[in-house]
């Protein structure tokens, strides 16, 4: 359980393409999105809105002090 909630954290927070690259995160992605349902309502509760800025986000763009 501690596993999928530390991998929607990663993922939610756009930290973890640095480190897995662009094509496991389309794996993970889809893991993490199955995985969520079994965490336990207030954990589950959290990674729905980490996933939900995620997409958000991945909507309009990111934005970063670089640009």
């Amino acid at each position: 359980m501690a596993d999928v909630a530390l991998a929607v954290a990663l993922y939610g927070c756009d930290i973890v393409e640095g480190a897995i690259g662009w094509r496991d995160v389309r794996h993970l992605e889809h893991a993490v999105r199955e995985a969520v349902p079994t965490l336990p309502d207030a954990a589950r509760a959290v990674a729905e809105a980490l996933l939900d800025r995620r997409r958000r986000v991945d909507s309009v763009g990111t934005w970063t002090a670089d640009d």
